[in-house]
C-alpha cells in the first residue's frame, strides 16, 4: 500500500487529514460523515469508516465523492422504451 498517494487521493477528494493516534494505524482522515482509519496489525491491513471504499477507488483510479450520511441519490432505468425514475 502507497501510504503517501493514498494520502494524496484523499485530499484531493475533499478529506481532511489528522494525525495518527497510536502506531498501528497508518491514516486516519475526516469527512462529512466522520473519522476513518486504516490499520495495519499482524494480519494485514483493516479499514474503518469510509476507508475501504476510499481505497478502493483509488485502486481502480476512479473519482471517490464524499456523499453524507442518508443521502438520497435518482437514478433512471430504461424499460421497454419506458424511463422510469425512483428513490435509491
Amino acid at each position: 500500500m502507497n501510504i503517501d498517494k493514498f494520502k494524496t487521493f484523499l485530499k484531493i477528494s475533499g478529506a481532511e487529514l489528522q494525525k495518527t493516534t497510536n502506531e498501528y494505524e497508518l491514516v486516519r482522515f475526516r469527512t462529512i460523515n466522520g473519522v476513518s482509519v486504516v490499520y495495519k496489525g499482524k494480519r494485514g491491513y483493516s479499514f474503518t469508516g469510509e476507508a475501504q471504499e476510499a481505497f478502493d477507488a483509488m485502486k481502480r483510479s476512479t473519482v471517490w465523492t464524499i456523499m453524507p450520511r442518508g443521502y438520497v441519490k435518482r437514478a433512471s432505468k430504461i424499460s421497454k422504451g419506458k424511463c422510469k425514475t425512483w428513490l435509491k
